[in-house]
């Protein structure tokens, strides 16, 4: 029975370090996923821009620097000047079919789920 013991507690370190090892790769395509999304919400190519990120630049960094780097969401966030307004009142807004959060008409994602918008009339 203390040799089974022995042999488990002997393991103890290996299993650790297995697990930690497998937290490492989920982050890192976890990251890559999150990278892939927030670059096509922002309407940029998601491909392109995990392709530049993947090859050039190792993995912290790159992420890092998407994250200092990438393009602020259009500019409806921010408050219409002088009027006190935030700009969805002052826009003509279109509701996601989706997730039924108010986007600009010329979005043609939604900033909040990133569905794509059908085209009407067409």
């Amino acid at each position: 029975m203390n040799d089974a013991a022995g042999n488990i507690i002997s393991a103890l370190p290996a299993l650790i370090i297995v697990l930690i090892a497998l937290a490492f790769l989920w982050l890192y395509i976890w990251s890559f996923v999150w990278l892939y999304k927030d670059a096509q919400l922002r309407e940029k190519s998601g491909c392109l821009v995990v392709l530049i990120l993947f090859f050039l630049v190792p993995w912290p960094w790159g992420l890092l620097i998407w994250l200092i780097c990438r393009p602020n969401l259009r500019y409806y966030y921010y408050s219409e000047p002088n009027s006190g307004k935030p700009i969805a009142d002052v826009i003509e807004m279109k509701k996601c079919q989706k997730c039924n959060m108010p986007n600009a008409l010329h979005n043609s994602r939604c900033l909040y789920c990133g569905a794509e918008f059908m085209e009407e009339g067409l």
